[in-house]
């Protein structure tokens, strides 16, 4: 079997750091709550938080078309 000494530091991604909205994205991001309300084109009514629990952002449509 080959030793793959030497190699770990050619491959940038183990040397990449993450950014904050790459970290959201590993730690979950945003928390969103729908409603029960619907659109006549489908959307959802959705209050967005900034965790489970977290500070609100804001409310606006989901929509899956």
């Amino acid at each position: 079997m080959k030793k793959l000494n030497g190699m770990k530091g050619k491959f940038s991604s183990e040397n990449k750091e993450l950014t904050r909205d790459e970290l959201k994205h590993v730690n979950g991001g945003r928390h969103a709550i729908k409603s029960n309300i619907v659109s006549s084109e489908g959307c959802v009514e959705t209050d967005y938080y900034t965790q489970a629990g977290g500070e609100y952002i804001e409310r606006s449509w989901l929509c899956f078309n």
